[in-house]
Formats: structure tokens, sequence, C-alpha cells
């Protein structure tokens, strides 16, 4: 009887543990969910890639066909260009300062490029990043309008073939994107892989720009 109620009891408390782990873990992820996008929170960030820092952060908003575009530039150089339901959404802070004034050549000239007259910018670009990642960012603007490249010669290009993974990774922290084109970046096989602004807007760039390229090329 006594080695009954024992197990009994062990299986019990063994029952309950279970129990208070799943409850654990359903509050950790309740916790761990990402806050709206564009919430006015404080915002401090690493430069490898994380929320934004700045002393004189400005923004402002760009409806666009692929949704509300959020601009933030410091020190006149545009900083960030995110997607309303970005895969990594960076949110505005309580120091920041809107200015609409200070985004008039940005809206200027992706107004001409969703237009179909505008296939090169021509902005000050401010983005943070590793050495590898800005180097990254900076072969995404040597891709010409209209075409692709796979990660394994963007890779190639950066200088290590074989980097086509930590390319990927970087190439998907691109802060500036449409201004600085990491959506002409596509599988070896043809597939439209990961995109901070999601797969639909990747595919409404790409043929958007090969529409008004053949205008262009001709």
């Amino acid at each position: 009887m006594w080695e009954r109620g024992w197990g009994e009891g062990l299986r019990a408390l063994v029952r309950a543990c279970r129990t208070q782990r799943r409850e654990s873990s359903s509050e950790k992820k309740k916790l761990s969910s990402p806050a709206p996008h564009w919430r006015k929170i404080p915002l401090r960030q690493t430069s490898n890639g994380g929320q934004l820092e700045g002393t004189d952060m400005v923004y402002d908003h760009l409806d666009s066909p692929v949704g509300k575009l959020l601009l933030a530039a410091e020190d006149g150089g545009l900083r960030y260009i995110g997607f309303e339901l970005g895969r990594h959404p960076v949110w505005i802070g309580d120091d920041w300062r809107r200015d609409a004034a200070a985004f008039s050549a940005a809206r200027e000239q992706l107004t001409a490029y969703f237009a179909g007259e505008l296939t090169e910018f021509d902005l000050p670009l401010a983005p943070h990043g590793t050495p590898f990642q800005l180097g990254v960012w900076s072969q995404l603007r040597n891709i010409p309008y209209g075409a692709t490249i796979s990660y394994g010669e963007l890779a190639e290009r950066v200088g290590d073939r074989s980097a086509s993974r930590a390319v990927g990774a970087a190439n998907g922290r691109n802060p500036l994107p449409i201004v600085v084109p990491c959506h002409r970046v596509i599988g070896a096989d043809g597939s439209l892989t990961g995109f901070g602004g999601g797969i639909a807007t990747k595919k409404f760039l790409l043929e958007h720009e090969q529409k008004y390229a053949a205008f262009t090329l001709t």
C-alpha cells in the first residue's frame, strides 16, 4: 500500500512539473513576441544589426505600391527603409523627430522609381553594419536595374564564393531595401528566396523592374 501510494504521488509530481514547464514555456513565448511595427518605444541598436541608434534620428512615412514604408535618417543620410510588415521591424523611438522635409529627395526618387521613371537612386546613405555587411550592401548597388544574380555570385563578388550563406544573412539584414536592391538576389535555381518585405513584395519589385527595363534598354 505504501509503495503504491508513493508511486502514485511520484507520478502526480511528475505530471505537475510537466504542466508547470509547459505553462512557463507558453509565458516565455508571449513575452518574446515582437512588439507592433513602428510602435513608439525607446530604441537603441548595436552596429551589427538590431535596433537603431543615433543622436538625431528623424523619420517619416511614405505610401507606396508595396505598402506604407518607414523612412529614417540621421545626419542627413538615409539610415533605414522599413516595410510595414517586414521581418525585421524597427520601431520609432521616443526621441525620434518626425520631419517630412528631411525626406523630400527620398520621397521624390522612390515615387519616380515606382512610376517606372527612375532606375538608379542618388541619395546620401548612412547604413550601420559590420565591415562584412557593409561590403555586401555595397556590392548590391552594382546589380543593374532589371537584372538578378544568385547568392553564390554575390559571394564571389564580395571575395569568397564559399561564403554564400553569410552573404545571404547580410543580404537579409540590408537596412535600405529598394534603394540598395537586395531584392535582385535570388536562389541559384531562380527561386525567390527570403526577403525582408516578404516574397510577394520581392516578386512585385522584380516584375516591376523587368517591365520598365525593356523600355530603358531600347
